[in-house]
């Protein structure tokens, strides 16, 4: 048997972060099978997976497939020395961060 325990809000700001920095929507980051917008998807898995989440909690809170999780960070890591994708990771990673703080 598999406990699991409810994530907090606090995944949630991920996804806005995501949000914000991409400049699409949340719901267009989580539903959107675009090539333009999927692979801001892809890096909020890599991030999510990277702080934690399995991934298929990680491709969930993305409303992806658990299997797009292994592919997303395979993808991200793939892409890790192309420019701009670093500093999107840390631009992501800083305001959900600011995000969290303003939370509590």
């Amino acid at each position: 048997m598999k406990l699991i325990k409810k994530k907090t809000t606090r995944t949630s700001k991920l996804v806005e972060a995501v949000a914000s920095v991409s400049g699409y929507s949340e719901r267009e980051v989580l539903t959107s099978r675009k090539h333009n917008i999927t692979p801001w998807a892809h890096l909020g898995i890599y991030i999510a997976r990277k702080t934690g989440m399995t991934y298929e909690e990680a491709a969930w809170l993305f409303g992806r497939h658990f299997t797009s999780g292994w592919l997303s960070v395979k993808k991200v890591e793939d892409s890790l020395q192309d420019e701009g994708v670093q500093e999107s990771i840390d631009e992501i990673i800083n305001l959900t961060t600011k995000l969290n703080n303003n939370e509590t």
